[in-house]
């Protein structure tokens, strides 16, 4: 499953988000040029990142919890509904 079908708000790396807010927090608005290399800088992450999230899959990923579709006595795979927790780091 490629990442980028795991991405609920794929707007937060977008050049129209990033720029404004890294102008605000890093920026010196007298600076030459400023707002070309914010422009740049995100242009480039933006393009890197969509890149790497469709081509970057997961694998053997396991849930623990209840499959409401499931009837007895097949047992396809279906959606798991549960309280489990993912450990910390535990995509690796």
């Amino acid at each position: 499953m490629p990442i980028s079908s795991l991405l609920s708000v794929p707007t937060l790396v977008s050049c129209s988000v990033m720029k404004p807010l890294m102008m605000a927090m890093h920026a010196d608005p007298t600076a030459p040029f400023v707002s070309e290399l914010y422009e740049s800088i995100c242009d480039a992450f933006e393009k890197t990142h969509t890149q790497w999230a469709s081509m970057t899959t997961l694998n053997n990923v396991m849930g623990i919890g209840a499959v409401p579709t499931c009837l007895p006595p097949f047992f396809p795979p279906g959606p798991v509904i549960g309280t489990a927790v993912m450990p910390p780091g535990g995509l690796q």
